[in-house]
């Protein structure tokens, strides 16, 4: 596969003259990618309900960053689990939920860490965090969990929907990603947390005709 070399474009004395081939930006490297899933399925007249556990492999060489060696993809989420439920709790109203559950993900510095600091051996190391490994920069247990509730009927000609959903209701507790700031009293860098998408509640009305 192809990608930006980033550690050709870092080296001492590399044009900064405007690119006009695309080999003047990009090196090989080589992947691989499997992964398997299970999904359980339940439908009544009043319930619809999902259990599902997908795992994933994906992993990459680019010879000349990381000392060469096969790494995780950037991209790659080794373990997810999703719960969905669905349930008629009365007429004409509905509600749902769904939980979905990420883990193993690495590479949790900003893909610019990585990208434009790793290359260099004098730009990698921020004590006690060395770029050169990004596999053992582990990102928290991902959470996200959603409700809502929706009310429909047919009003005449009509059809009528006024749905709540409640989206991220774990925000709080999800990491995107993490950044570094300097702290003078240790002389060392201090990471910081930069929280996922914010919780989000919507209120929609719909009217079919």
């Amino acid at each position: 596969m192809l990608v930006i070399d980033y550690a050709g474009l870092a080296t001492p004395g590399a044009s900064t003259a405007a690119w006009s081939r695309q080999d003047e930006v990009l090196t090989h490297a080589e992947g691989v990618a499997y992964g398997a899933g299970l999904s359980i399925e339940k439908k009544t007249d009043r319930l619809a309900a999902q259990a599902a556990y997908e795992y994933s492999v994906a992993e990459q060489r680019i010879p000349n960053r990381f000392d060469g060696a096969w790494l995780s993809a950037p991209w790659n989420v080794p373990h997810r689990v999703t719960l969905a439920l669905d349930a008629r709790v009365a007429s004409y109203w509905t509600a749902s939920l769904r939980w979905q559950a990420s883990m193993g993900r690495s590479w949790a510095f900003r893909d610019a860490y990585y990208n434009y600091l790793e290359p260099e051996d004098r730009t990698r190391h921020f004590d006690p965090y060395d770029l050169s490994d990004p596999t053992a920069h582990r990102l928290p247990m991902y959470n996200r969990l959603d409700a809502g509730v929706a009310y429909a009927r047919q009003v005449r000609d009509a059809r009528v929907q006024v749905r709540l959903s409640l989206a991220n209701l774990l925000a709080a507790y999800n990491v995107d990603e993490w950044s570094l700031a300097y702290d003078e009293a240790s002389a060392t860098y201090t990471k910081i947390e930069r929280p996922l998408a914010p919780f989000l509640p919507t209120l929609t009305v719909r009217l079919g005709f």
